[in-house]
């Protein structure tokens, strides 16, 4: 039986610059179109020099990111990403080199280019503006300011449609004085609650530890209560 061709109904690409490590985290968020049959494969291209961070997908019925599987192989100056989905979403993290970022005095300026082989209907650029710079600038044109979900202002370029094969570039440009990691100055927000290897996961590790002193607390005034009153 053939599989119901596959489309990509959106696709947000995060691009990160200096958010935990010197380099770019760049996050592809993608919902799959509806009809689709699964479990199935589908095929991303991420830069040569990427280290893979995460391969999930949200459950829907947990409401949180499971590690998928997948598989990689080389593709010119690309890496073949194939992931098994089991559902309608995915997403994939990862990291590029620093060495893709240019370095002029306290000028950063950096190319990022999507090349993809599924057709989108709703294509969505978000690129967050790192802590303690100025002059962001994004091309293309036409896009818009937003605070993104860490709270940190993003410049957000909807594309709209994309043809299956079509290439999108875009080309950022900011200044910044200091070496300051975003992630060092942030207040942990609602992405944060993702996935376990993931930057957007510290929530959880900054919540457990408070809850537990305050568990084990109200257990202890309960048995001195308790104690009392005997």
């Amino acid at each position: 039986m053939s599989l119901t061709p596959l489309h990509i109904k959106r696709l947000t690409i995060d691009i990160i610059p200096e958010f935990d490590r010197d380099g770019i985290l760049v996050i592809y968020k993608g919902i799959l179109s509806s009809g689709a049959s699964f479990p199935r494969t589908i095929d991303l291209l991420i830069p040569k020099d990427s280290h893979l961070n995460a391969v999930a997908y949200r459950d829907k019925k947990e409401e949180r990111l499971l590690l998928g599987k997948y598989e990689t192989a080389p593709a010119g100056d690309k890496i073949r990403l194939s992931i098994i989905v089991n559902t309608d979403n995915f997403w994939v993290e990862f990291y590029t080199s620093p060495k893709n970022m240019i370095l002029d005095k306290d000028k950063r300026e950096f190319t990022y280019t999507w090349e993809g082989e599924l057709p989108v209907e709703e294509f969505i650029w978000n690129i967050q503006q790192p802590a303690n710079s100025t002059e962001l600038t994004v091309k293309p044109y036409g896009g818009k300011m937003v605070t993104d979900g860490y709270g940190m202002s993003s410049y957000r370029l909807a594309l709209g449609k994309q043809d299956a094969d079509r290439v999108s570039t875009i080309t950022v440009a900011y200044r910044k004085s200091d070496k300051s990691l975003t992630s060092s100055l942030l207040t942990p927000g609602p992405e944060w609650t993702e996935q376990s290897n993931s930057p957007a996961s510290k929530k959880k590790e900054y919540l457990f530890i408070p809850v537990l002193f305050l568990s084990l607390a109200g257990l202890l005034v309960g048995f001195v209560i308790y104690r009392r009153k005997k």
